[in-house]
Formats: structure tokens, C-alpha cells, sequence
């Protein structure tokens, strides 16, 4: 085992990582701009570094300065998690040259999991359904000529984007311009290996599924139960189920015996991430992810593997410790994720102060956060501060679990999405499993699921709200919750006392 690893990363994933890594006996090192200095991560590491923005780049995303410090330190692992410089292949490279192991996936050639047409292109060969689409394009005249094998609407995607960045809904030929100008800037902001894009059939209403997956170095391979991915917004997971009900047994097993030919055939070392849409019952190839993913913790709490600490062990030489067969499944787990942002506001994000925050306890119950009552959420980052994840015996005793625990989670002096996780998990289209990955994008459909979770006490609480001006308070959701404890008129009477409190 490794005696010490750095860690590039910040937030939630920062946070899991330092705990990983001293679970498994190691040294874990963390790295953090001042702002982050009071998270999670960085107070539990055994050491944490400071490091500097520039006018350049952000210090998460500076190469030099992490490896500089990576060898200064003489770590003998980086591990990035997912995000900033997971993929980033000058990183990896640097690292590599300095005799450091990078926990990620392999550069070379075909084994470059970042290259997504490429990766496609052998996907199809081995016999997986694959969305039409194009080669990699490095200018504007060979999207145009795309496009009319493919039709709209489409979708511009980086060749190596990740997380939901530099992905573009094109609907017609006058958004294409600007759908690729746009995707080149996510490739300069985001440190992507290269600004080339291609194209891709986009389906509206198709469900997203994938499969983790572990391989060693001898090319033991471990696939896990598929999870279903479909409540997303800008194209990242919101929320996150496993097992799914989305594919029969039948498909799910023929899908693995494919799967296991691809991961052996890109010879892949770790985690990987297999990613496929699902439309009008054909299941198509996405992508090969070779990070850990944000929800990995699902299908941890699923099956009882940590997926975190196994792919840590397969990279320090360590034999996978788990096969396919024997992969157990303990019921049905839901995860959601909990961010600083504002649904009303397109997700605009929402920084500054956490003044309080109570999170649900209880059988089952798992919550895993960045922040507590008191600190700073960044202003530049990704907005994900917590995850709350439940296991029951059945899906629908999940939701009921998950339905309790986001009514028990508080966050008071910013906007976060939790309204918005708890109109979800108690709608129909949900509890019927008819979520697409366009229904969260869209206001209106956000609009009824909130509307159809409000009582008539809601309504006349929010009268009430309206009129004493409280639609300045940064989170009215908590302001209706504390009034249902109470009779309006009490809760009225408490606000404008503390009102006349501070005039």
C-alpha cells in the first residue's frame, strides 16, 4: 500500500478521499485554496497545503504547482477524484515522468478513456448499439459537414469533456455556431486535453444507466448492478437509484458479458464507469468513464464494497477482492444530491454563509457533507455540498426512507435545491419511474412537481410570508416548514418582534 498520497481535489470528493485513504493505512495529503481551509477535507487530512491562485488559472487546475509539491512532499500516489485534473493527460504525464503513480486511467493510444469517439468506435465494433454521431472535429467546417448524417436535434460535445461540461443542446442549424463557440470555451475554462468536438444524436427522453465496474491488474474484472441516472440538470446527476428498473434481467446480463470484453479490450486498471441511454427499449452506448464517480457511495452502501478504497488498492498492486457472481445486493438504495443553487434561478449558484444546517439521522439514513453550520460555501466551484443516501428493502420503501430524511435536512442562509429533491422524490412521474433526462431542465415541468406538493397550508402560510416581506429571507422553504410547527398567526407575531428587535 501506498505510504502517501496527495490528493488534488477539493469539497465532498476531497473529503471521501482523506478518509479512503487513512482507512487503508496511508498518509493522506490534502491541498486547498484559503477559502476551502475550514472544509471538511482539509481539517481531517494529516497535512494540508495552501495553494496560490494565478492570474492564469485557478489552483485546483494548476499542473505545476501540484506537481511541484507532489514531489517536494515525495508522495508516492496523486489521487484526483473526479473532475479538475482527473483526465488531464499533461497532468498525468508530469506525474508519471516523476516516477509518482497516478490513480487514473492510462493515456495511450486507444486506452485514452477521455477520447470519446474513439472510445465509441470500439464500443460498436464488439457489437453495442452506438448513437449516430461524428469523429472528433477540430473546426467549425467539419461540423457542418456532420450534421446531415446525424439531423436535430443534436448535441455538441468536447472530445474530452467530463462532469457535464462541454456538452450543447443544438436544435436547428442558427444555434450550431454558437453551440460550438460556446463548447470551445468550456474547453479553455475547464483545462480539457484538447478543444476538438463531435457530434451526437441527442434523445430527449431517454433514461441514463450505468454500470461501475473494477479490474485489477491481472484483468479480474467486478460488475456491479447497474444504477439509473435520469434526474439530472446540465447534464450532471441529481439523483441516483440503484438497482434500476429500467432494463429486464435479460438485457442487464447481456450487457455485462459486452461490458466485461470492453474493459478487457481498453485494458482498463480500477474504476471504471460504463454509460448507456436507454430509448424506447434499445440501450445505447455512451461512454467509458475511468474516475470515480460522484455516486459511487450508493452502490457502496448497495453491495458493501468501497468502491473508493478498492480502486486505491488495485493501483498499489493490491488483487480485486470481489467477483461478478458474488457481488451481493442489500436491498434498494437512493442518493441525492444536495447544492448550493437555486432551481428558480436556472441553478444559478448560491455562495456565502451557512448559517445552519441540521441534516436527518436514523436506521438507514446516510448523509455525507462538506460544510457545516458556519462556514463558506466557494463561489467558483461546483455547487455539490452534501449527499443523503438511504437503503430499504424495497424501492418503494426508499423513497418513503428518502421522503423523511430530505423533510429533516435544513440549510438556513443560502438557496440549495433541496425544495426542489423533495417535490421530486414525491411526484408520480417519479414514483412511476417516467423521469427522462430532459425533465429537470425544464422550468415548467419543476414548476408542477413543487406545485403539486404544496398543501393548502402552504398557501396561506406563503400569503402571509408575502405580506410581512419575508421573500427577502435567502430560503422561504424553511420559513414555511418552521411556520407549519406553529399556528400562522404565532409565527407572524415572532417574526415581527425580532423585526422591531433591529429597527
Amino acid at each position: 500500500m501506498f505510504s502517501k498520497v496527495l490528493i488534488a481535489n477539493r469539497g465532498l470528493i476531497l473529503a471521501n478521499c482523506v478518509r479512503a485513504v487513512q482507512e487503508l493505512g496511508s498518509k493522506a495529503i490534502a491541498i486547498y485554496e484559503a477559502e476551502d481551509e475550514n472544509s471538511a477535507g482539509v481539517r481531517n487530512a494529516d497535512e494540508a497545503y495552501e495553494i496560490q491562485n494565478t492570474s492564469a488559472t485557478r489552483a485546483y487546475s494548476d499542473v505545476d504547482q501540484i506537481v511541484k509539491l507532489a514531489k517536494s512532499l515525495k508522495v508516492d500516489a496523486v489521487l484526483s477524484g473526479y473532475g479538475f485534473l482527473s483526465q488531464h493527460a499533461d497532468f498525468i504525464r508530469k506525474l508519471q515522468n516523476n516516477g509518482i503513480t497516478t490513480i487514473a486511467p492510462t493515456l495511450e493510444g486507444i486506452h485514452s478513456l477521455s477520447d470519446k469517439p474513439a472510445i465509441k468506435k470500439l464500443a460498436m465494433e464488439l457489437g453495442f448499439y452506438v448513437l449516430p454521431g461524428s469523429s472528433a472535429c477540430s473546426d467549425f467546417s467539419e461540423i457542418k459537414e456532420g450534421v446531415s448524417t446525424i439531423g436535430y436535434p443534436l448535441l455538441i460535445k468536447a472530445t474530452h469533456g467530463y462532469g457535464g461540461k462541454g456538452i450543447r443542446v443544438v436544435e436547428n442549424l442558427s444555434e450550431l455556431r454558437s453551440g460550438y463557440k460556446f463548447i470551445q470555451s468550456q474547453c479553455h475554462k475547464f483545462s480539457m486535453n484538447s478543444k476538438d468536438v463531435f457530434l451526437e444524436r441527442f434523445l430527449p427522453n431517454a433514461h441514463h444507466i450505468e454500470f461501475p465496474v473494477l479490474r485489477d491488474k491481472a484483468g479480474n474484472v467486478a460488475i456491479f448492478p447497474e444504477q439509473w441516472c435520469s434526474v439530472q440538470r446540465r447534464f450532471q446527476k441529481q439523483l441516483v437509484e440503484t438497482p434500476s428498473k429500467i432494463i429486464t434481467p435479460e438485457k442487464r446480463e447481456q450487457l455485462k458479458q459486452v461490458i466485461q470484453k470492453l474493459i478487457n479490450k481498453l485494458d482498463i486498471i480500477g474504476f471504471a464507469s460504463v454509460e448507456f441511454l436507454v430509448d424506447q427499449d434499445i440501450t445505447y452506448f455512451l461512454k467509458v468513464n475511468g474516475y470515480i464517480q460522484p455516486f459511487y457511495t450508493g452502490t457502496s452502501l448497495l453491495t458493501g464494497v468501497d468502491l473508493l478504497k478498492e480502486q486505491i488498492r488495485i493501483f498499489a498492486g493490491e488483487p480485486l477482492r470481489i467477483k461478478s457472481d458474488r457481488i451481493k445486493k442489500n436491498g434498494h438504495v437512493i442518493a441525492v444530491s444536495i447544492c448550493a443553487e437555486d432551481p428558480d434561478n436556472n441553478f444559478a449558484p448560491s455562495p456565502g454563509k451557512v448559517d445552519r444546517f441540521y441534516y436527518p439521522s436514523g436506521q438507514g439514513i446516510n448523509v455525507q457533507a462538506n460544510v457545516f453550520s458556519g462556514d463558506t460555501v466557494a463561489t467558483f466551484y461546483d455547487p455539490m455540498i452534501a449527499k443523503v443516501i438511504v437503503r430499504d428493502a424495497t424501492r418503494k420503501e426508499a423513497i418513503a426512507r428518502m421522503k423523511v430524511a430530505l423533510n429533516n435536512i435544513h440549510i438556513d442562509g443560502i438557496k440549495t435545491n433541496i425544495p426542489l429533491m423533495r417535490a421530486i422524490i414525491n411526484s408520480k412521474i417519479f414514483n412511476n419511474r417516467k423521469v427522462n433526462i430532459s425533465f429537470i431542465p425544464k422550468q415548467e415541468n419543476r414548476d408542477k412537481i413543487i406545485q403539486e406538493l404544496k398543501t393548502p397550508e402552504d398557501e396561506q402560510i406563503a400569503a402571509i410570508v408575502a405580506a410581512l416581506e419575508l421573500h427577502h429571507d435567502s430560503n422561504n422553504q424553511q420559513i414555511l416548514e418552521a411556520a407549519r410547527e406553529d399556528s400562522l398567526w404565532t409565527t407572524a407575531a415572532r417574526w415581527l418582534g425580532q423585526k422591531k428587535s433591529v429597527l
